[in-house]
């Protein structure tokens, strides 16, 4: 699913994740996650109606640490 255009098409709509759990985060590459996160939160975040999170789920080959940072740049560059 192409959450850009759910956004498009539902512009009030709370939207939820978005962060490639399977290779993206899997992988753990920092720069890929960050940028991941700000196209995110400028895209789709501007009336506050987005929460970063992982596509579908977190999964056993998602490092705890990885998450953790996820979480920090969500917090960076989240707000408005």
């Amino acid at each position: 699913m192409d959450i850009f255009s759910i956004r498009s098409r539902y512009p009030d709509a709370v939207l939820i994740g978005n962060i490639d759990s399977k290779s993206t985060l899997a992988q753990g590459d920092r720069g890929k996650i960050r940028a991941d996160a700000v196209e995110c939160i400028q895209k789709l975040g501007k009336k506050g109606r987005c929460i970063i999170a992982s596509d579908y789920s977190i999964n056993d080959s998602i490092r705890p640490v990885t998450i953790l940072g996820l979480i920090d740049f969500a917090r960076e560059i989240g707000r408005y």
